[in-house]
């Protein structure tokens, strides 16, 4: 089905190199329903995020971390979105997340992610009847994970992300 994204980077918001970032998404999607049966359903989705990119490891900004960080080119970021989706006839959900990141690179070919800091808000608002017994049928099978996913949750989670780039410069 149709899809939009939308994009928006403002470089140097407010003349200390920062980078906000805005972005928007829209889709409807027609997919098959989760059974395999011959039936297809509709999907809707939408949501955005927002983001500002500091060009320094804030909470860490004292004089001898500074010095040691200048080189790695630091950055930290706080980022917030939202997305919503529908699955016509199963369920409603909307994801809320809040993060915030230190970015810093050695060289040209490698780049560092720490996210010491992520929560995420997942709200089921609605599960319909017949896709509540699927999963219930799940979980007496043996798969509680698929239901247990579309619990609501508080998930709070850290992480450390490195890419490598092995190509010649």
């Amino acid at each position: 089905g149709p899809f939009v994204n939308l994009g928006f980077k403002n470089r140097n918001a407010f003349s200390s190199l920062e980078i906000i970032d805005l972005q928007g998404n829209f889709s409807i999607q027609g997919i098959s329903n989760i059974e395999g049966e011959s039936a297809t359903y509709s999907l809707f989705q939408y949501g955005g995020s927002a983001g500002i990119t500091f060009p320094k490891f804030i909470l860490l900004n004292s004089d001898r971390v500074l010095s040691k960080v200048g080189p790695i080119n630091p950055q930290s970021r706080l980022s917030l979105s939202y997305n919503y989706e529908n699955r016509i006839d199963e369920y409603e959900r909307s994801i809320t997340e809040l993060g915030f990141s230190y970015l810093w690179r050695r060289e040209d070919r490698s780049r560092f992610n720490f996210s010491p800091l992520t929560f995420s808000l997942v709200d089921i608002q609605k599960l319909e009847g017949d896709f509540e017994d699927f999963l219930d049928n799940q979980e007496a099978n043996g798969n509680g994970a698929l239901k247990a996913a579309f619990n609501s949750a508080v998930i709070n989670s850290a992480y450390f992300e490195a890419i490598y780039n092995f190509a010649p410069a």
